[in-house]
């Protein structure tokens, strides 16, 4: 799981702050963009 990890906080990293907070919930297993507004 780590690469798929590290694909997901490259992408972050180009994208606005917003992206940020949707790779730590990938990060966690959650794909659910809802949890992100909360």
């Amino acid at each position: 799981m780590s690469r798929k990890t590290t694909e997901k906080e490259d992408t972050p990293k180009k994208l606005p702050i917003h992206t940020k907070s949707h790779s730590l919930y990938f990060l966690k297993g959650n794909k659910k963009p809802d949890l992100c507004r909360a």
